[in-house]
C-alpha cells in the first residue's frame, strides 16, 4: 500500500511539474500607447508630439538588461528615448542595449523605456492604414532578448503594435440569421 502511494505520489508531481512547465510563455518586448502597457493600437490623432512605452513582459525573474531596435512606420517620427537607464548604448531605431542596476523585477512588466514620437499623419487614410511598430533584433549584434540576475542572455519575442488598423468589415444581422447558420 505504501508503495502505491508512493508511486501515485510521484506520478502527481510530475504531472504538476510538467504543466508549470507547459504554462511558461516566452517573454516579449512590445511598444504600448499607454504608461499602463495595455493599447497596442491607436489611430492617427493628427500631427504633435506623443509618447510611447516600451515594455518586456514575462521574464519571471529579476531583469538586469535588454536588447532590442523597433521600426517604426511613415505614420510617426523618432524624436528622442526617454527613461533609458544611465548604462544604455544607441537609439531605438538603430539598436539599443540597456544594463539595470539595480535589477528590475521580471515578475511584472518591465519599462525598457519611453520613446518621444511626432505624429506626421492627420487621418487614417491611405498610406497609414496599418502601419506597424515592430520590436526587432538589433541591427547592431543580430539579438533580441535580455539578460537575468547571472547576466545570462535570453531570446524575446517583438510584438507589433498597429497604427490605424483596418479591421474587418462586418455587416449588421439578427439573432436568428446567426443562429440559422450554425443549427442553432
Amino acid at each position: 500500500m505504501g508503495k502505491r502511494s508512493r508511486t501515485a505520489g510521484l506520478a502527481l508531481a510530475l504531472v504538476i511539474v510538467g504543466a508549470v512547465g507547459a504554462s511558461a510563455q516566452t517573454p516579449y518586448f512590445a511598444v504600448y500607447f499607454d504608461p499602463a502597457f495595455t493599447v497596442q493600437e491607436k489611430n492617427c490623432p493628427g500631427t504633435g508630439p506623443d509618447m510611447l512605452y516600451v515594455a518586456g513582459v514575462g521574464f519571471n525573474t529579476m531583469v538586469t538588461g535588454a536588447e532590442f531596435a523597433i521600426s517604426y512606420p511613415p505614420a510617426i517620427m523618432w524624436v528622442a528615448d526617454a527613461n533609458t537607464p544611465l548604462a544604455t548604448i544607441g537609439t531605438t531605431p538603430t539598436g539599443i542595449a540597456m544594463g539595470y542596476s539595480p535589477p528590475r523585477n521580471g515578475l511584472w512588466p518591465v519599462e525598457l523605456c519611453r520613446v518621444q514620437i511626432q505624429w506626421l499623419c492627420d487621418s487614417c487614410g491611405a498610406p497609414y492604414l496599418d502601419n506597424e511598430i515592430l520590436v526587432r533584433s538589433s541591427p547592431r549584434t543580430g539579438f533580441l532578448g535580455w539578460t537575468d540576475s547571472s547576466f545570462i542572455e535570453h531570446p524575446a519575442w517583438g510584438l507589433i503594435s498597429l497604427i490605424c488598423p483596418s479591421g474587418v468589415a462586418a455587416e449588421q444581422t439578427t439573432w436568428g440569421r446567426v443562429k440559422a447558420i450554425f443549427g442553432e
